[in-house]
Parts: structure tokens; C-alpha cells; sequence
């Protein structure tokens, strides 16, 4: 069993369920030992780490337990769903590694590079989670989210504005990179998705985002170039 000291509380964070064979009146201890241990953790990021080294699939806490530990670590994900948090985790760890090189990586390795991802997270949680969102779940996959990640680390201002008018089909007409965007995902389910130069169907999400990102991030800027000289 174990606990954690941390912020003036004290958490456990493994035993749950020896704890409940212990108190059932019909269990006899016999000549059994407790192994009781304590943590003392200085942030949040050790708590997740301390966390994390219980979650393991070995003790049935699959990746999702592992990542919601480490998320606990990232202020603007805490109420977050597992769904969100899982997305976040994906969409980061392939931004930054590729996703041929991410099978490589350990639940640990992927959890991490949720840390000092505070703004991002925010802002990929706000969009995943927005309310009246026809088809929100055609946008809920990791290679969508990698995009955002990427569009975010290049213009948060801009990947922001293109991302709710994708999302909410809200571009001024049918011919706007965002509205096409928005047409693409809605209607091309992952099966439907045939891989091609290479790339499979996730890698073929990705690449068709950052497409119309670009197409899009073209026009934006030089809006705000016309608008700033004026």
C-alpha cells in the first residue's frame, strides 16, 4: 500500500483494493505483511510520477489511468474527461515524435509531454468538450488533435479562430478552408480513409488538416497585414 504527502494532504495512491479485502469482518490475517509506503512529493509533477508508478497495466490501471495521473499536473485539464486527457496525450506525444516512433514510447515517456503543456491543453480542451457541436465525435480523434497541436505552436491566436470555425461550420461560405475542413471530417469516417504517398489513415487526417490550415493561415495573415496598415 501506498500514500503521498503533498500540499499539506495526504493521498493514497495505491491499496485501494487490499484496503477493502482488510476491512471485510471475514478475512483472517493469519501471517500476512502489510507493506505500508510513504511519499512525500514537492509538485504536482512528482505526484503524477509518484502516481504513474503504480499505474501500471500489470495491476489492471491501463494507459488511461497512467495519463489522467500525469494530468494532474496540468492545471487546465483538471475535471477534465479521460477521453480529453487521452487525446491530449496522443495528439502530443505523435506532434512531437511522429507516430511510427510513438510505438516506441513508453505510458510514461507519452503522459510527460502533457507537462508545461498548460495553454494547449486548455485550448484543445475547450474545443473537444464545446457543447453544440453537430458531430463532435467525428472530431475527437488523435490525428485531428496533433494537428491542432501543431497549427497552436505555430499561431495560438490564429489555430484558435480556424479551429472553432472548422468545428462549428461557421466560415462565410461552402468554398472557405474551414468550412471544406469541416465537409472532409464530418464525411470520412477512419475506415472510409484510404492510406496513400505513404501515409496511413491517421497520418492522412493529420496531412489533410494542416493542408487547409495552410491554405487558410495564407489569407489570415495577409488580412492582418491589409488591416495593420490601415
Amino acid at each position: 500500500m501506498a500514500k503521498c504527502k503533498f500540499d499539506g494532504t495526504v493521498r493514497r495512491v495505491n491499496g485501494q483494493h487490499t484496503s477493502r479485502i482488510f476491512s471485510d469482518p471475514s478475512f483472517q490475517y493469519g501471517q500476512c505483511t502489510i507493506n505500508y509506503t510513504t511519499w512525500e512529493c514537492d509538485t504536482e509533477v512528482d505526484l503524477a510520477l509518484v502516481n504513474a508508478k503504480y499505474d501500471r497495466p500489470a495491476n489492471n490501471r491501463g494507459p488511461r489511468e497512467v495519463y489522467s495521473a500525469f494530468s494532474g499536473a496540468v492545471p487546465t485539464l483538471k475535471g477534465a474527461t479521460k477521453a480529453t486527457i487521452n487525446l491530449c496525450v496522443q495528439g502530443i506525444a505523435c506532434a512531437k515524435y511522429g507516430k511510427r516512433f510513438t510505438v516506441n514510447r513508453t505510458i510514461d515517456e507519452k503522459a510527460l509531454g502533457l507537462v508545461g503543456q498548460d495553454d494547449f491543453c486548455g485550448f484543445a480542451r475547450g474545443l473537444l468538450e464545446a457543447r453544440r457541436i453537430p458531430q463532435m465525435a467525428m472530431f475527437r480523434r488523435y490525428a485531428i488533435v496533433t494537428a491542432m497541436y501543431k497549427t497552436f505552436t505555430e499561431d495560438p491566436v490564429a489555430a484558435l479562430e480556424f479551429w472553432t470555425a472548422v468545428m462549428s461550420a461557421s466560415g462565410q461560405t461552402n468554398k472557405m478552408p474551414d468550412r471544406r475542413l469541416n465537409t472532409w471530417i464530418i464525411t470520412n469516417k477512419n475506415k472510409s480513409i484510404q492510406a496513400a504517398n505513404g501515409r496511413d489513415r491517421s497520418e492522412v487526417i493529420e496531412h489533410t488538416c494542416l493542408r487547409y490550415w495552410q491554405t487558410w493561415y495564407k489569407s489570415y495573415n495577409s488580412y492582418q497585414k491589409v488591416t495593420a496598415s490601415e
